[in-house]
């Protein structure tokens, strides 16, 4: 805050809850905004998110925005044991969920606000039409450009982008490639390369990922473009079938440093 910053993200996934987080944070300044990046609809009830969301915007009031998200198939089965369907659709039922759900504390003297992860053009046009905006995470910098365009022209759209701390090219590239590859073995970010224009070769290049992975992402894509052309009785009739059940350490003394150089450039 005293450099200058406006806003500080903070993820959720296997970390700190994130709206106990925000508050110790917020609690350590006056004017920055604490966002989350991002609180998985996946990890507790709209009713409890929505809760959540009013208690802390009521304790900080326009210190605070909710970014919400559907997660991964892999943290949301494995890890939260819910399952990993239509991301959309869920996530269109849980706002509606959180925005019909029961609040009886004091309200907030500022509207809460919040946002959406979002990389698809359906997802981001919700995350306008739903929120302030969209938080797009691991997107190449072209995805700005299209988001802008499904956002329309006053939504948010905060995209994260990593950054290494590292002035020798080689070792900062074997950094980079590691961090990569944790998230190019999420679907929901491969299919969005691939969407973009990426190769298999490419995404493989860049950080070594099996290309019969990148195969089947692909068969995915073109059998969601065969869908979208289909009648309802042509889906009911080929597609809709009965299912049967199959049996480095951070360097953060360094930190605070870093973080007053950058302000500084």
């Amino acid at each position: 805050e005293a450099l200058g910053y406006g806003a500080i993200w903070v993820p959720e996934a296997v970390g700190r809850e994130p709206f106990a987080n925000c508050s110790m944070l917020l609690s350590g300044g006056e004017r920055i905004v604490l966002a989350t990046g991002i609180a998985s609809i996946h990890a507790r009830t709209a009713m409890t998110m929505q809760a959540g969301w009013k208690t802390v915007t009521e304790a900080f009031p326009e210190r605070f925005l909710l970014g919400l998200g559907v997660s991964h198939q892999p943290m949301v089965e494995g890890v939260h044991g819910h399952a990993y369907d239509k991301p959309y659709s869920t996530m269109v039922q849980y706002l509606d969920a959180m925005d019909r759900g029961l609040y009886f504390a004091s309200a907030p003297t500022a509207p809460p606000q919040r946002a959406l992860a979002a990389l698809g053009p359906k997802m981001l046009r919700l995350s306008a039409e739903r929120g302030l905006g969209a938080h797009p995470y691991f997107v190449p910098v072209e995805h700005t450009t299209i988001a802008r365009q499904a956002l329309g022209p006053d939504a948010l759209l905060a995209p994260e982008q990593a950054v290494v701390f590292e002035s020798d090219p080689t070792e900062a590239r074997r950094i980079a490639r590691a961090h990569m590859a944790t998230y190019l073995r999420l679907p929901n970010y491969t299919n969005n390369l691939k969407r973009l224009g990426w190769t298999d070769e490419e995404i493989f290049t860049s950080c070594k990922i099996d290309p019969w992975f990148l195969v089947q992402i692909e068969d995915i894509i073109n059998e969601e473009k065969t869908l979208a052309k289909l009648t309802l009785s042509q889906l009911n009739r080929d597609y809709v079938t009965p299912t049967h059940p199959v049996t480095q350490p951070h360097p953060l003394s360094a930190f605070p440093v870093v973080m007053e150089r950058i302000a500084k450039e």
